[in-house]
């Protein structure tokens, strides 16, 4: 049976209703309205203003429901069709939770190839990426899906028997999942979206979902440095493998002496020199290792991996060299949406960050202390802060700094080109200006890659001003006014 007809049998003789209507809600609409044409469909949604609506009010079969009674009519369907991003919780739904299902599960369930899963509090699009790129270096039929962008259900007729799928997988996507991935990979568990589940437990509960249903032939592959992720392993039928970096005697794949290395049956290979890595930073090892792992069990040579390893061109706003501007390199790690990551970001730079731009909304429940602790050690010239949870930052760096004679200078932006001023007129000619916000986006920015995009082209626009002339900058996408240049 193929794909298309697994899902058509799947969901045969059901009234179905499409619960957000954004990309992902769009493209399930589109696959429904292929399979069932003619037959009534739900579309719910929120937003009275989505620009989806008029089309689909073009469709004669398509009930919909939109603005703020958009949960009215669930009673009159047997199965919703639910967008990641509406949390369980939301009023309304409470009574209908077992008619749920969702894009991942009936994606997991009709695909007739190998799907490679990837989870994690971050890290997920990197190490989605890298998997894709080992894979595609080798074998001709390799897709990347999920929360990278791409909607499951997209590609789901031209795929086969033989065709490899990587799947970035969020939490929300894995929160009512029945079926898995044949390879799962879990990279990291942190504090984060605590507006949206509650506690701990529960964000844990998601992310273990993608192996909940797995048989013995899957596989596990998780970063053996978080307990939670060991406690799955102990609890799953799949075949587990532990990674950690930083323990030489992890197995298949570890890192000695700067060079990483892979065991295969007796055969012990050099993979990489780190120092051949593209990736900055240290952290990124716990991208490259499973990356490495999957390649490997799914039979792509150790010299096509080391070439495509070196190829690899990292994604934008993870610790992305913006250019150098009056003497100061500007630094865009814009995806820094918890104070772990911005951890990270200053122990690479090791002393060498003249000014750190942080704070962001405030999702609730997160610990800044660490943060604060680095701070101090690391010593920045400058702490450029914005609202809501830039004041807990601040608070925090007071509480963990012993010495109040001592105190990093602070200042407050409500804009980032408030932040980008001061930036420049703060850090120290020689060091670095690191946006890395520790915190999500929404408020000041529609999303991360905004908040990136508005750091970069203020840093430009700004050096520009300053000089008098155009600022030297590496071209990483367009320039205000439609200025350019190179490093």
């Amino acid at each position: 049976m193929d794909a298309l007809n697994q899902i058509r049998r799947l969901l045969e003789g059901k009234r179905l209703l499409i619960l957000g209507l954004g990309k992902e809600g769009g493209s399930s609409y589109r696959l429904l309205r292929r399979l069932f044409p003619g037959r009534r469909l739900g579309v719910a949604d929120k937003d009275p203003d989505n620009p989806a609506i008029p089309r689909l009010r073009e469709d004669p079969d398509a009930d919909l429901y939109v603005g703020p009674d958009y949960l009215s009519s669930l009673e009159n369907y047997d199965l919703l069709l639910k967008t990641p991003g509406i949390p369980y919780s939301t009023p309304g739904l409470a009574r209908h939770l077992h008619k749920i299902t969702s894009q991942t599960d009936l994606f997991l369930k009709a695909c007739p190839g190998t799907v490679v899963g990837i989870t994690g509090t971050k890290g997920k699009s990197t190490c989605s990426t890298l998997i894709h790129a080992l894979l595609s270096s080798y074998h001709p039929d390799v897709h990347l899906i999920g929360n990278i962008g791409i909607p499951a259900l997209d590609i789901l007729e031209k795929l086969g028997p033989r065709s490899l799928v990587v799947f970035e997988l969020s939490s929300h996507q894995l929160a009512n999942v029945t079926a898995g991935p044949d390879i799962s990979v879990l990279l990291n568990l942190y504090v984060e979206h605590m507006d949206y589940y509650g506690n701990m437990d529960a964000y844990t509960q998601a992310k273990s979902n993608i192996v909940r249903n797995a048989s013995s032939n899957k596989r596990l592959i998780y970063n053996g440095s978080f307990e939670p992720f060991v406690h799955i392993a102990q609890n799953t039928k799949a075949i587990s493998i532990a990674y950690a970096p930083e323990d030489i005697e992890a197995r298949p794949c570890w890192v000695e002496d700067g060079r990483i290395y892979f065991e295969e049956g007796e055969e012990i290979e050099e993979v990489i020199p780190v120092a051949d890595l593209p990736l900055p930073g240290t952290f990124n090892l716990n991208n490259v290792i499973p990356a490495i792992i999957v390649a490997k069990l799914l039979g792509v040579p150790t010299p096509d991996i080391r070439t495509a390893l070196r190829r690899f061109k990292p994604l934008e706003h993870r610790l992305q060299r913006v250019g150098l501007f009056r003497g100061i390199e500007f630094y865009n790690d814009s995806i820094s949406t918890i104070p772990e990551c911005a951890v990270a970001a200053l122990e690479h730079f090791d002393g060498r960050v003249g000014s750190l731009i942080a704070g962001g909304h405030d999702r609730g429940g997160v610990d800044y202390h660490p943060l604060a602790g680095c701070i101090v050690r690391r010593r920045p010239d400058a702490l450029i802060l914005f609202p809501e949870t830039g004041k807990a930052i601040l608070q925090a760096y007071r509480s963990e700094n012993t010495d109040s004679q001592d105190e990093i200078p602070s200042f407050f932006a409500e804009n980032m080109e408030q932040a980008v001023r001061i930036a420049f007129e703060k850090t120290p000619r020689g060091k670095a200006c690191l946006l890395s916000p520790a915190s999500p986006s929404f408020g000041l920015f529609k999303n991360y890659e905004d908040r990136g995009a508005s750091f970069r082209a203020w840093a430009v626009k700004i050096a520009d001003e300053l000089n008098g002339r155009e600022a030297e900058h590496v071209d990483s996408g367009p320039l205000p006014e439609g200025r350019g240049g190179s490093d």
